[in-house]
């Protein structure tokens, strides 16, 4: 869904369910965004990551440093 980025900025964000920790399946060539209800000035020791699976099963890890981290193994 659309999400206001400032006064007239757009972008596609996906909004998950409520309480939901997997995302549905992400199509090659779309995009997908996350929003929280907080800023990174607010918390700036908060540490995200994001996990998921590619088309060949291998599982994969990306954090804040958006260094892209193959996973040995899945523990989610």
């Amino acid at each position: 869904m659309p999400v206001a980025l400032g006064s007239t900025a757009l972008t596609e964000t996906f909004v998950p369910q409520a309480r939901a920790r997997a995302m549905p399946v992400l199509r090659a060539g779309h995009t997908a965004g996350f929003v929280w209800g907080f800023t990174a000035a607010q918390y700036p020791r908060t540490v995200l990551r994001v996990r998921f699976t590619d088309d060949d099963g291998l599982d994969w890890e990306i954090g804040n440093d958006l260094q892209l981290k193959k996973l040995d193994y899945r523990d989610w």
